[in-house]
């Protein structure tokens, strides 16, 4: 299996001018946002079968954006949210690939030395859990072309641990063992998909349209 990370540090999926972090108002980096003009280019290059998405640490913290402001857990901002996301399915299905959306982890304040503040929104599982219930809604939209798969669920069975080490390495990202660990598990069900949609197209250029 082939794989082309185009994912950007830093950065969730809905466009905003600034994020409210930490009771503060915070300018988002504009390279947050060259995905929305450059991604559908890098769907027509690669052309995948499968594409894997995972939003979360960026996505919970109200926002503005075009002189709107966006709170967090209220309709408005599910709205904007839910269009926003199902904008990104939407940008890599467009090729006929199967789009897999996973929830979003739980994240752990760690003491890193940066400053991060332990009452940050990314820390509140039920911010999370809100999250995931917009990816949910946004998967259930698209059900042919978006597939859900529930990481959240599976990291929170092992208790976010492998072998008696931490799978967030800082509290947000894997460590090199936790990567490995998710990667058994989600490596044979994308492989099950790509190959489900490979049948399906042989399928349908078997059809005489004639017939």
């Amino acid at each position: 299996m082939l794989v082309w990370n185009k994912s950007v540090l830093g950065c969730g999926f809905a466009r905003s001018d600034e994020l409210l972090i930490e009771s503060v108002w915070r300018p988002t980096r504009p390279a947050c946002w060259e995905w929305w003009n450059d991604w559908p280019s890098v769907v027509e290059r690669f052309k995948p079968d499968v594409v894997v998405l995972l939003f979360g640490a960026w996505d919970v913290f109200d926002l503005r954006y075009g002189g709107q402001t966006f709170d967090f857990k209220t309709p408005e901002s599910d709205a904007y949210l839910i269009a926003e996301l199902s904008h990104a399915l939407g940008l890599f299905s467009a090729q006929g690939a199967k789009v897999v959306a996973l929830t979003a982890p739980y994240y752990e304040a760690r003491d890193l030395g940066l400053g991060i503040a332990y009452d940050n929104d990314r820390f509140d599982s039920a911010n999370v859990d809100h999250l995931n219930a917009l990816v949910r809604e946004a998967a259930q939209r698209q059900p042919r072309q978006v597939a859900l798969v529930d990481l959240n669920a599976f990291l929170s069975s092992t208790g976010y641990t492998v072998e008696g080490s931490d799978m967030l390495v800082d509290g947000v990202h894997f460590s090199d063992g936790g990567a490995e660990f998710v990667a058994a598990w989600l490596m044979p069900q994308l492989r099950a998909m790509q190959e489900a949609g490979a049948s399906a197209a042989r399928d349908n250029a078997s059809i005489d349209p004639g017939s």
